[in-house]
């Protein structure tokens, strides 16, 4: 069985995700081990799958005020492009009604 090594500073770097100023992005966070050594992922919100592609993304909406958080999603590449695909329908629909 392969080990791999990984140093107390690189830990530290893998467990500090990067996003303190972000009260939005989740907090949670794993871990996989690559033939690369340890990589962090996280959790996407949508599928619950943790990815190391998941980011804070800015949705095909348009809401304001209080709802203006929900013009982002916190997803990885598959669940974010299903999304994109739903609100251009959604979209689609509504110009239609409109004219």
């Amino acid at each position: 069985m392969e080990t791999t090594k990984i140093s107390l500073m690189d830990l530290q770097d893998l467990m500090n995700p990067g996003y303190e100023e972000d009260p939005y992005f989740p907090d949670l966070i794993g871990f996989t081990l690559t033939p690369k050594g340890l990589t962090k992922t996280r959790q996407c919100e949508c599928c619950l799958l943790f990815k190391p592609e998941v980011e804070k993304r800015h949705r095909n909406t348009a809401y304001a005020g209080d709802m203006e958080e929900c013009n982002y999603m916190v997803a990885c590449d598959d669940c974010f492009q299903i999304d994109c695909e739903y609100w251009e329908e959604m979209w689609k629909d509504y110009y239609a009604g409109c004219m």
